[in-house]
């Protein structure tokens, strides 16, 4: 059996509001639809995450909580939500080491992180050794080829695989 890993970043967010801070910018119009279209985009893939680690910016939680509104509408299993204040603009090998401390051996098969560009990018890259370019909302969707998440942090480098790379404008709504 293999894992999933689902590296998302966030959708679009708004710069309209002023005397907010970067941390505290909320979605656009664009990125409340794109949140909604990529969950019913993973609902239709049979690729909902069982759980969703994303950072403390208020674009990652309003992504998060639009996306599991719609799986509960869906009526999907529970998704398990945990917000992780250093994935906010976090360097790839932070993702790995809050994932490495997070998830127990036995932790579901297919994991959300949700976070920012750059590092969402090069998390892509340093796993599978393949570079992509990820807009707001893309999911990519790799592969990890052990039966549990154990020796995460020690696995690098073209241990995963990338099986996808999901755009809003290129999906379904």
């Amino acid at each position: 059996m293999s894992q999933t890993l689902l590296v998302m970043r966030h959708a679009k967010s708004s710069w309209k509001q002023g005397g907010l801070t970067d941390h505290q910018r909320p979605l656009n119009k664009r990125g409340l639809g794109d949140a909604v279209r990529m969950a019913r985009w993973l609902f239709d893939s049979d690729h909902v995450p069982q759980q969703i680690f994303h950072s403390s910016a208020n674009r990652t939680k309003m992504t998060s909580k639009l996306m599991n509104e719609r799986f509960e509408a869906l009526k999907t299993p529970p998704v398990t939500i945990t917000e992780v204040d250093d994935l906010y603009l976090a360097r790839w090998q932070v993702y790995v080491d809050e994932l490495s401390a997070r998830l127990s051996p036995d932790a579901p098969d297919t994991v959300m992180v949700l976070g920012h560009c750059p590092g969402v990018e090069d998390l892509v890259e340093a796993l599978t050794d393949q570079w992509v370019t990820m807009p707001t909302a893309a999911i990519a969707r790799l592969s990890y080829n052990e039966d549990s998440w154990a020796g995460l942090e020690k696995k690098h480098r073209k241990q995963f695989k990338l099986e996808d790379l999901w755009l809003p404008k290129e999906v379904l709504s």
